[in-house]
């Protein structure tokens, strides 16, 4: 069965979205889609006009790549009313960049220190900044 959204409205802007048992904040709405969660989608100053939203469409929650230049919104990922698993895939799909960047520091420690010891490679990681 379809679930469709209840929206809180105060004046003309809506305030609020329920979906699945959740009433969440609105950021903003923007062609139909209800914007909940909004964060840069990369790190990399060429970047700054994409961002990763969250976002209530249609009754179902989806994560899509938001285009400030052209109002777009791309690369969707719909998660029906599985509110934790698109949460799970809005902080994932932003923290690529953030991962490789852990991953390179285990490699550096591997190479230079052999095989981690406890918390040693976190440590090492604070070292290098």
């Amino acid at each position: 069965m379809e679930q469709k959204e209840l929206v809180t409205v105060e004046g003309s802007r809506a305030v609020a979205v329920e979906l699945a048992g959740f009433k969440l904040p609105v950021l903003r709405e923007e062609k139909g889609r209800y914007v909940i969660a909004e964060m840069p989608y990369s790190a990399h100053p060429d970047d700054t006009y994409l961002t990763l939203v969250l976002c209530v469409y249609k009754g179902q929650f989806v994560t899509w790549v938001y285009n400030r230049s052209d109002a777009g919104f791309y690369y969707g990922r719909y998660f029906d009313t599985a509110y934790a698993r698109a949460l799970e895939d809005f902080i994932e799909r932003r923290s690529g960049d953030v991962i490789e960047g852990a991953r390179r520091i285990a490699q550096r420690y591997y190479e230079e220190h052999g095989a981690p010891q406890n918390n040693d490679v976190g440590m090492y990681a604070r070292e290098l900044g």
